[in-house]
């Protein structure tokens, strides 16, 4: 009876999570050039960060749930830090930290609808693209 309450609330921490995953995007969609630079640079460095801490999503994976949780904290706080003075950046952490949590959560679709939108904005937030 109890798995039931917990699929159901993994359920609605899904939607949300697809929820404010999508109304980031379409946020960004409507920015100019520069912001969405910004943000995809700081989806970079989210992604520099995350792959010298722990290699890869699988080794991530591997980690303690506890630990796992942890990141994701540590996350939303660069996050909340960033938003007042920083916003942009604060938007690339978030997008960041949302597909973090659909590896953690097995949201396959929610993987699948995210990463290539980060992709695209790492893209559009590759600095050294600029310096060629």
């Amino acid at each position: 009876m109890f798995d039931m309450y917990k699929s159901e609330a993994k359920y609605r921490e899904r939607e949300a999570s697809r929820e404010e995953f999508d109304q980031l995007t379409r946020t960004l969609r409507d920015s100019d050039d520069l912001s969405i630079m910004v943000v995809g640079n700081a989806i970079n460095m989210a992604n520099g960060v995350f792959l010298q801490t722990h290699t890869s999503a699988a080794a991530f994976m591997r980690l303690p749930r506890q630990a796992q949780a942890a990141y994701v904290q540590m996350l939303a706080a660069a996050e909340d830090e960033l938003r007042e003075g920083d916003p942009e950046t604060a938007l690339g952490f978030g997008l960041f930290r949302i597909w973090i949590g659909a590896l953690i959560s097995g949201d396959e679709d929610l993987i699948k609808r995210s990463f290539p939108e980060l992709v695209y904005l790492g893209e559009k937030g590759d600095l050294t693209r600029y310096l060629r």
